[in-house]
Parts: C-alpha cells; structure tokens; sequence
C-alpha cells in the first residue's frame, strides 16, 4: 500500500557522501544490491513494489527535493532487512540504499555481498564532504589513514570518477554541484588545509580544489556493511549528474 509523505532536502544526501576506496572490486563484479537495480529509477521502483504488492511509503520529490521510497522491511542481498530506504536524485535516477540486518545473520549478509561484489577492498579512504567554516563554500577531507576494520568493510567500482569518466563528465559534475551554489554566493576559491576527527588525520581541500579532490578519491558506485552487537547496516552509493 503507497502512502505518500513530505520530502527531505535535497542537500541532505550531499552531506553525507562518503565514496571512495583504495582498492578495486573485480571487473565483472557490478557493485549493486540484486534487489534494487540501479537502471530502475523511481517510477520502476513504485511500480515494481505495487505489483509485489510491497508496504511502502514513496515521495516523488518537488521543488528541489529527492524522491525516495521508504519500506519497514524488505529484503537485502537475500537477507531479511528493516528500515529500508531508497534515495534518488531529482531526475528520478537511483543514488543510494540503506538498510539495516539482524547482527545474527551477519555471516550470511557478507558472504552474499561477496558472492554478488567481490571481495571486499583492502583500504579505503573515501571523499567525505566537510564542514563549510570560515565563508568555505565546498570542502572535501580525505582520510589519511584506510578507515577499514573487521567491522567496516567496504566496495567500489574499479576505477576512480577522475579515471573512470570524460573531461565532459567531469565538467558536467563540477557545474552540477558548483553554480547553484555560487548563486547562492559561494565563494570558490581553491585551498588546502588539515583536519581531524573519528577517523583520525585528513586531508582538506576548498573551493574548485575540493571538487578536484571529490573526483580522484571517489568512485561512481561503492557500498559499505558496517557491522555492531547487534544490527549491521548495509549502504550502497552511485554517484549521478546531477547529484541530487
């Protein structure tokens, strides 16, 4: 049964980028959840869960929001799932899931991420976006350490956006995220400067250089499974033109 319901921010999903890693997933491994296909925008998606006859709550988005579409449970990589969330940006196009698994079916969530990924990476200092400080309009901290554990372990396409896409693509992202908001009267100077915080040292770059940094410590598909005691919460990204 659909219910529909007021939107988040667009901004919100930016402030929460996180995607990147050091080490890449097997060629012809697809970071995906078999679930949730990436091509499926969000009219596929409702209407694939009307027709399963799925409980969800979906938003189409307006004026600047993202559509999302909201399940207090479903399934993840054949796992039984809570508090499912599906994000898309404001053409419609899937950017993220979230969802959270049962710790005690820990063992069979990750062997089917790896049955459907890959082997997990080896390092993973992903691009987090910073704090806007001192009349910053954009910031980007690297983590100068991999943030991986036994208990963060973390996916991603083979090549960096700075690799993987066009000069056009690239320039296509940087205008999507940088002229709305100098519209807005941002200023885009470049800089660098250091950081810490839970994930130790960073690196930090402002203005024109934080998207620069964005692109080669970033990759356009990545997924995370972060696991506790008692719940292990599974976050897939893609990164879109437009991001949100």
């Amino acid at each position: 049964m659909m219910k529909l319901k007021w939107s988040k921010p667009a901004a919100a999903l930016c402030l929460a980028l996180a995607l990147a890693a050091c080490a890449a997933a097997p060629a012809d491994k697809d970071i995906a959840a078999p679930e949730f296909p990436w091509a499926n925008g969000y009219d596929q998606t409702v209407a694939a869960l009307e027709e399963q006859g799925v409980d969800f709550t979906a938003d189409p988005g307006a004026d600047g929001y993202q559509p999302s579409v909201r399940m207090d449970s479903g399934t993840l990589f054949g796992v039984d799932a809570s508090e499912v969330i599906l994000w898309f940006n404001t053409e419609g196009a899937l950017t993220s899931v979230n969802a959270y698994v049962a710790a005690a079916d820990r063992e069979t969530l990750q062997a089917n991420m790896e049955t459907a990924m890959g082997a997990p990476a080896e390092s993973y200092r992903p691009a987090m976006r910073g704090a806007a400080l001192g009349g910053a309009s954009y910031r980007i901290e690297v983590p100068q350490e991999s943030i991986l554990n036994e208990n963060y372990l973390a996916w991603h396409s083979a090549q960096p956006l700075a690799e993987a896409w066009s000069e056009e693509q690239q320039a296509e992202w940087k205008a999507s995220v940088k002229d709305p908001l100098v519209e807005q009267g941002a200023d885009f100077a470049s800089d660098t400067y250091q950081a810490s915080g839970s994930w130790g040292a960073m690196d930090g770059y402002e203005g024109d250089s934080a998207l620069d940094a964005f692109l080669q410590n970033s990759w356009e598909k990545t997924a995370e499974l972060i696991l506790t005691e008692e719940v292990c919460q599974v976050k897939l990204n893609r990164v879109c033109i437009p991001m949100v």
